[in-house]
């Protein structure tokens, strides 16, 4: 397993599930999946880990506190968003979340 790879496991179990209806529980609405489907539950792998750059340090691709974990939903607009994109219109919400878990040092997957 490569280092993004290793990065995006890391991101998917830290947050556990897609974090738009986490972070934006009354304007997210469901999940979908890389189909357009809304199932019950996304499996882990069914999971995208959205780069969020949060400086101007430039891309770094495999660190996981610049990214978070996104259905494919709210991170490339499938199914009957008719392609607007949650993760586009709401940058300072994930990156909000990335903040507060450095501050709390959670954010490499550690308690």
């Amino acid at each position: 397993m490569g280092p993004v790879e290793r990065m995006r496991w890391e991101v998917l179990t830290r947050d556990g599930g897609c974090m738009a209806p986490k972070l934006d529980p009354a304007g997210a609405g469901p999940c979908y999946d890389r189909w357009g489907f809304a199932p019950r539950m996304l499996h882990l792998d069914e999971l995208e880990a959205d780069y969020q750059k949060l400086t101007a340090r430039g891309a770094r691709h495999e660190l996981p506190e610049d990214h978070v974990a996104l259905c494919p939903g709210h991170h490339r607009g499938t199914g009957p968003n008719g392609g607007r994109v949650w993760a586009t219109a709401n940058r300072d919400l994930l990156r909000k979340y990335l903040d507060d878990l450095q501050e709390r040092g959670t954010n490499r997957g550690k308690p």
